[in-house]
């Protein structure tokens, strides 16, 4: 295994535009349905020894404890409650109008009323249209991803290993 492989930015660049925004709407809902923390730690995606995790978000009003994983071995969104029902759908060949349809669809058949407050990406060129209305990315290499997913992760381990001989607040 070559723990760090070639990621060449332009052989990626529209995969990595459209998991972006994947990315994004996921943290959206992360963001609605989490309590703040400071320096926004409640918010960021954290590794697993597949992908990616929100960690658990909520309760909602209902009690409803939920996460969502990012499956980047089997290239398939997770969302999970704390009762055990699940529901994971396909990555490839989403649009990101698509994943924002089936993700948020996805959330309301398990009773997750949460949805992004505002519904655009964030510095991003595109940030006056709606992730529903974007079909213009829509490309997802599950090879490229796997790269990001492993580079990530080594990345990941080297900064925990500086990160172990400083005892204040990391």
């Amino acid at each position: 295994m070559d723990l760090f492989p070639a990621l060449p930015r332009q052989s990626w660049a529209p995969t990595k535009e459209t998991l972006h925004r994947f990315l994004q709407i996921v943290g959206k809902v992360r963001l609605a349905a989490s309590v703040r923390r400071n320096h926004w730690w409640n918010v960021p995606f954290h590794l697993t020894g597949d992908g990616i995790t929100t960690r658990p978000c909520g309760p909602l009003a209902d009690g409803t404890v939920f996460t969502v994983d990012f499956d980047f071995n089997a290239h398939r969104l997770r969302v999970l409650t704390l009762d055990g029902r699940q529901v994971s759908f396909g990555l490839a060949g989403l649009s990101v109008g698509g994943f924002y349809r089936r993700f948020t669809g996805t959330l309301a058949a398990l009773g997750i009323s949460t949805v992004p407050a505002h519904p655009y990406p964030f510095d991003l060129p595109d940030a006056a249209r709606p992730f529903a209305e974007d079909e213009e990315h829509a490309t997802y290499d599950p090879a490229a991803v796997g790269r990001y997913w492993t580079i990530l992760t080594q990345v990941m381990l080297v900064l925990e290993e500086y990160a172990a001989g400083y005892s204040g607040k990391t």
